[in-house]
């Protein structure tokens, strides 16, 4: 009788043993830790690519209401906004920027004193997107467009 209650005794101080939960602790939160700052980082990484394309778009349409005085229109504006700026033009004005990420730029003449520009940029083959995609976020394209009065 006292065999089994020394084996009973020694399976519950087995079961409450507590060597190496720390361990076990770390292995189940380390990978949550980790994809927690990754989704933080490329959100922040996001955020901040797509505030530089607003600005950069934003700053376009602004000087389409220079080039629309000298040309008499926004279409011929708008041309001409198409013609001086190239894809290389758009990175220089963007901090984040860079020339073969930028897909497209276009302006067009909403109305007779609207004019709208509007830029699409690649963050696919950026890594911290990649890391991003890890975590769920997938996102191949940011476009942002900017609508001003002349």
């Amino acid at each position: 009788m006292k065999a089994k209650s020394l084996r009973r005794h020694e399976q519950v101080r087995l079961w409450r043993c507590e060597a190496g939960s720390v361990s076990v602790e770390f292995v189940i939160v380390l990978p949550v830790l980790l994809a927690i700052f990754v989704f933080i980082g490329t959100a922040s990484h996001l955020y901040a690519v797509s505030s530089d394309i607003q600005q950069t778009s934003f700053e376009l349409a602004r000087r389409s209401i220079a080039m629309a005085d000298t040309e008499g229109s926004p279409t011929a504006a708008c041309a001409k906004l198409l013609r001086d700026y190239t894809h290389a033009d758009v990175a220089r004005i963007g901090v984040f920027l860079s020339e073969e990420n930028v897909k497209s730029l276009s302006c067009v003449e909403l109305s007779r004193n609207f004019v709208s520009v509007e830029i699409s940029y690649d963050v696919s083959n950026n890594p911290v997107v990649g890391l991003g995609r890890l975590v769920g976020i997938k996102i191949d394209t940011l476009s942002r467009k900017t609508v001003i009065g002349l």
